[in-house]
């Protein structure tokens, strides 16, 4: 597990790791203000990406790929990430609009992410596949509202979003809490196998906790027991 290949990090902060392999996901408001940390990036696109009834207010596709542009090249940018909520139904209308979108940035390191059942097809997995885009893959509990797990290889890259796995508070619909969750030493080992098997796989892997106030100390658990395995020969310790 080289440094090239896998990068371990958080949303929105640079949780302590060391620069080569720590990965940032950031808003499209930093990457706009220049406010990103050292390391590599994941991107997100902007909210209304995932809206095209918003389209009409917002920026055209082409001003989004000139500003990534300077970064993709400089490997500064390892990850785009274009999430599409669950309001992004799958329609007709709306597998226009991603046609769309996936055509104006391609050759970016594309990741789309879809939080609406409907989009888990055989079909979408094909086109991505055409594509060489990434089906973002979820660290998540099995609940309503939640993206299933699946785990297709749609590109030469993988990005897991860690998102915890507090079942109570998706149960009970405290989306407040939702991302309130604290790994554990089991949970950390339990990715390891995963891990391994997607660095023989994927040219890039990026692994990226979003889980609220615990996402610096989870990355940084989960760089280490990492860093274990390479010690180790590549078993798991």
């Amino acid at each position: 597990m080289g440094d090239e290949l896998l990068c371990v990090g958080a949303v929105d902060r640079a949780a302590g790791l060391p620069g080569p392999n720590r990965l940032t996901e950031v808003g499209w408001e930093c990457w706009r203000a220049g406010c990103v940390p050292a390391g590599r990036l994941a991107v997100r696109l902007p909210r209304w990406v995932g809206r095209p009834e918003r389209i009409a207010e917002a920026p055209s596709l082409r001003s989004l790929r000139a500003s990534l542009e300077p970064g993709v090249k400089s490997g500064q940018v390892a990850f785009v990430l274009a999430s599409f909520p669950s309001s992004f139904e799958y329609s007709v209308a709306h597998r226009l609009w991603l046609d769309r979108v996936l055509g104006e940035l391609e050759g970016f390191p594309l990741v789309a992410g879809f939080w609406s059942s409907g989009w888990y097809t055989s079909r979408l997995v094909d086109g991505l596949k055409q594509r060489n885009v990434a089906l973002c893959l979820y660290d998540a509990p099995h609940a309503e509202g939640v993206p299933p797990a699946v785990e297709v290889l749609t590109a030469d890259r993988v990005y897991l979003r860690l998102l915890g796995r507090n079942v109570e508070a998706w149960a009970a619909r405290r989306f407040g809490h939702v991302f309130d969750y604290r790994y554990t030493e089991r949970d950390i080992a339990e990715l390891l196998p995963r891990v391994t098997v997607w660095t023989r796989e994927a040219n890039t892997v990026g692994l990226v906790f979003a889980n609220g106030r615990w996402a610096g100390e989870s990355a940084a658990l989960l760089a280490g027991r990492i860093a274990l395995v390479a010690d180790a020969g590549g078993r798991s310790p």
